[in-house]
């Protein structure tokens, strides 16, 4: 889990995104998740203020923990992607009661269901090259 803090700055966050080919960040206090920060927020905020986001802090463009769409580790991926699609998001927490466990993104939904249609299309495979 890559995280940062509410009081630093936007460019610690896009730092932490190039170096790790990510698109979120947690926001923590401690063990405790306050917000997401996601390219999306810093590319809302970036035309509200007309790319003139450098100095501001995490804090003003996170999406704060009272408003974050999260995930218990015993969904499935396919519980998981549908939540994604409901509410238009591609970054979701995971947690195991009120610890956060991990961070699903929508490319590793797309890559758990291609693993799977791959599985399943070599055991047709198998299955009709088979004698009955």
């Amino acid at each position: 889990i890559f995280s940062v803090k509410k009081d630093d700055v936007i460019c610690k966050a896009i730092d932490l995104f190039n170096q790790n080919r990510i698109g979120s960040v947690m926001v923590m206090k401690d063990d405790e998740l306050i917000g997401i920060l996601t390219e999306r927020d810093i590319i809302k905020r970036l035309y509200q203020d007309k790319g003139n986001v450098k100095d501001l802090k995490i804090s003003e463009v996170m999406t704060a923990a009272k408003d974050i769409i999260t995930v218990d580790e015993e969904e499935s991926i396919e519980e998981a992607m549908d939540i994604m699609i409901k509410y238009s998001v591609r970054h979701i927490p995971v947690f195991k009661g009120d610890k956060i466990t991990g961070v699903i993104s929508i490319g590793d939904v797309v890559k758990a269901l291609l693993f799977v249609a791959k599985k399943e299309k070599e055991i047709l495979k198998d299955y009709i090259n088979s004698s009955y």
